[in-house]
């Protein structure tokens, strides 16, 4: 991002109102010259990279590809399989059922979509779950001190 538009931000911060204002007049008298794009251009050059497309694969085509399981190969299984199952779910926002057994017992979803969300949640969960702790480790801290005072010390 230009110096500009970094003092243009500092300067709309300022608590001092009219110092700010006097300031970006000294420093910037005709104005920012860049804005950056707009959110609705931001917007849709995200949705490029969240729908598979040729723009997206244009886009990706350098990029590693790993052929072993570790996490960007998760990532990118859980990708394929929540682009696969958007239909199915939203079929199930349209009826609005949140529930997999609950959209199988109105027969929106069949066996074989039921697999296929279970795995998608399977995959996505292998995705968010990234740190294991024992519950040992997870102790308060209020426990910690408890445990390490001079008293249970000696």
């Amino acid at each position: 991002m230009p110096i500009a538009a970094r003092l243009d931000e500092i300067l709309a911060n300022l608590s001092n109102r009219p110092l700010g204002w006097l300031l970006r007049i000294l420093t910037m008298p005709f104005g920012r010259q860049h804005r950056g794009p707009a959110d609705a251009y931001t917007t849709a050059c995200a949705q490029i990279l969240l729908e598979p497309s040729a723009a997206r694969d244009r886009v990706t085509a350098g990029l590693f590809h790993p052929t072993d399981d570790g996490p960007i190969a998760r990532l990118d299984r859980a990708f394929n399989l929540v682009v696969a199952a958007q239909p199915l779910r939203d079929r199930m926002r349209s009826a609005n059922v949140r529930d997999v057994k609950a959209a199988r017992a109105k027969g929106l979803i069949n066996e074989s979509e039921v697999a296929q969300l279970a795995a998608l949640a399977k995959a996505v969960a292998e995705v968010i779950n990234v740190d294991d702790f024992a519950p040992e480790q997870l102790v308060s801290r209020g426990d910690m001190s408890a445990k390490i005072s001079p008293a249970n010390a000696a």
